[in-house]
Formats: C-alpha cells, sequence, structure tokens
C-alpha cells in the first residue's frame, strides 16, 4: 500500500517525459504516480508507456478539458484518484533531484512526534532544455501560514506548487484547492488552510526543478494577463476574510493593515502583469466582467488609467 501519491496533471507533453525521467532516480517503495490527463489534445498516454515498466505508474484520461475554464477542478479530480495519506502535486514539467522522496520520508519520522500537514522543498528554476538558471532563496526550516503570506506581500518569498507536498487529510478537510482564474494564487490560500495548525516544514537538501520554459503560466504569457490581475484581486479578498473570520484569525492582529499590505503587493503585481512588454495594451476590459463589486472596479480603473497614459 503506497502512502505518498505523486499526482502529475498532465495537459502538454513536451517536457512530461523529462518529468517522468526524474522521477526515475528516487526511492519509490511505497509511492504510486498517478498521470491525470486533463483530455489533452497531446498524446500523453504515449509518454507514459515508455515508463510504465520502469515506475509504479498509473494513468488516467478524462473526457472533458476542465482545465481550460475551472484548473484547479481538475487538480482536485487528480488527487481524488489517489488514495495515499501524503500527495506530490507535481507539473508535467518539472523535474525533482535526486534524493527528494527519500528526504521526504526522513523529515517524516525526524517529525513522529507532531508531524506537519504541509511540507516543502527548496527550489531550482530551469530553462526549456533543463539548464539550472538560478536557485530560489532558500526557505527556512519552519514558518507559520503569516509569516508565509507577510513574507509573498513584501515581495520577499517566490512560491510554486510543485514544492509542497500535502496531507491528503488536512486538504479534504478544508475542501480541497481555493479556486481562482487559472488557479493563480490557489496554491497559496490552499497553503494557508492546509498550514493554519503546524506551519510549513522546508525538507533540507534536494530541490524541486521548476521550470520556466516559457509555456506554463509562471513565465509571463501576456495574453493571461487579464486573468492573473483578477485571481490576485479575488486572492487578496479571500486573504482579507480568512484575516477577519477564517484560518488566519487567531494569528492576525491587525487585519485593516494586513488587507493594505495585500493591496501594496496586488498593486505591483498586476503593474508587473500589464507593464510586461506593453502586455497591458492586449488586456480586454471585457475580460474583468466575471468580477464583482471593488474587485471588478479598482482592476478596471486600473487598466483604464494605464491605457490613459
Amino acid at each position: 500500500m503506497s502512502d505518498l501519491d505523486i499526482i502529475i496533471p498532465a495537459y502538454k507533453v513536451k517536457f512530461l517525459d523529462r518529468t517522468l525521467s526524474s522521477l526515475a532516480q528516487q526511492d519509490l517503495q511505497g509511492v504510486r504516480i498517478i498521470v491525470s490527463d486533463d483530455a489533452s489534445p497531446d498524446n500523453v498516454s504515449s509518454v507514459v508507456e515508455i515508463w510504465r515498466n520502469r515506475l509504479p505508474l498509473e494513468y488516467q484520461r478524462f473526457p472533458e478539458n476542465l482545465g481550460r475554464h475551472h484548473l484547479t477542478a481538475h487538480w482536485d479530480r487528480s488527487v481524488r484518484l489517489g488514495t495515499a495519506p501524503w500527495v506530490w502535486m507535481l507539473g508535467d514539467d518539472d523535474e525533482v533531484e535526486l534524493g527528494c522522496v527519500s528526504a521526504f520520508r526522513a523529515a517524516l519520522v525526524e517529525d513522529a512526534d507532531s508531524p506537519h500537514d504541509l511540507y516543502r522543498f527548496n527550489v531550482m528554476l530551469i530553462d526549456a532544455e533543463s539548464r539550472e538558471m538560478r536557485a530560489r532563496p532558500t526557505h527556512p526550516r519552519t514558518v507559520s501560514v503569516l509569516e508565509q503570506v507577510q513574507e509573498r506581500f513584501k515581495g520577499t518569498l517566490a512560491s510554486t506548487a510543485p514544492e509542497y507536498l500535502f496531507s491528503r487529510l488536512a486538504w479534504e478537510k478544508n475542501g480541497g484547492f481555493v479556486s481562482f482564474p487559472l488557479a493563480w494564487c490557489s496554491d497559496d490560500a490552499t497553503w494557508v488552510r492546509i498550514g493554519a495548525r503546524q506551519g510549513i516544514r522546508t525538507i533540507e537538501g534536494p530541490r524541486v526543478r521548476f521550470r520556466m520554459s516559457g509555456l506554463n503560466i509562471s513565465s509571463g504569457n501576456v495574453g493571461l494577463t487579464a486573468q492573473k490581475a483578477i485571481a490576485a484581486t479575488q486572492f487578496v479578498d479571500w486573504i482579507t476574510q480568512e484575516a477577519n473570520s477564517g484560518s488566519l484569525k487567531p494569528a492576525v492582529e491587525d487585519p485593516a493593515l494586513l488587507r493594505r499590505h495585500a493591496v501594496d503587493w496586488l498593486m505591483g503585481c498586476i503593474l508587473g502583469y500589464l507593464g510586461a512588454q506593453g502586455g497591458y495594451l492586449n488586456a480586454s476590459r471585457a475580460s474583468f466582467t466575471e468580477a464583482r463589486g471593488w474587485r471588478g472596479e479598482w482592476v478596471s480603473g486600473f487598466l483604464r488609467g494605464l491605457r490613459s497614459r
């Protein structure tokens, strides 16, 4: 019986072989790898077949492309394909360094008397050719989720979904992934809830290799500018609610101050989204009609201000 499910929600196959190759170098005893095909037009199964006899691998193709409109819904159904108590969700283009699984197991043994619900690796950024670009700053051994959020809003912390491993029980208790457009900031919000009990524990040593290929949404795709802006504004609204009445309330002394920091971060994000390569010129005002209340008014007004320059 497996105690760790490695879930790969797959859509593009360009780098999937490299992902699976990096997993083949791990100690996979008690591990199940599940490739969850989101009705991809690519032949995901052909890559899976190459590795089927060399990895503890399962493959599930879904008939409906949920990720196109609701990416967290595909993440949720992918995680539910497994049953192991621990889950590690990798992208279909990421890689992991030798010893990652063993380092996670060692952390669990070390924390046996009081295990965390949320663990993470440090990160090495790689390019489309798997060349190392730079190592992101090393995370502290443990942080509270409030400290994590504060560092995010200061701009001193970068965070990516595949660096995290989480307790299935805690994930289920919190209703799966928090949903925002493109799943942008959805992982950040979900970790706030899962890590509320004991914070986030960093696994020292090997790193996750996060690919900046130009093909994923983290690579600065200008065409996704509007949806990223909506997601970021919804995240700020969500954080405000959590500080006032949710999982952050016990730790937050001044919710209004946290909100001000969040809005400052949001303004910086939107300037970055819209300013890169003149990307704001391609952002459609109609894309913001899904937003409501202060979110839609604030972002639409911000766009109008940029366009009038």
